[in-house]
């Protein structure tokens, strides 16, 4: 569990860097998990 942790912290690291909006990529992110999980389009 801590290697994922660490794993999301580089992340948010790099969106920071990018210029990304960390909330608004994990929203996105969240919408696209539900609908691969469950099959929508």
């Amino acid at each position: 569990m801590t290697v994922f942790g660490d794993f999301l912290g580089d992340l948010h690291h790099l969106a920071d860097v990018m210029g990304v909006d960390w909330d608004e990529a994990q929203r996105r992110g969240a919408v696209h998990w539900t609908a691969e999980l469950y099959g929508a389009d």
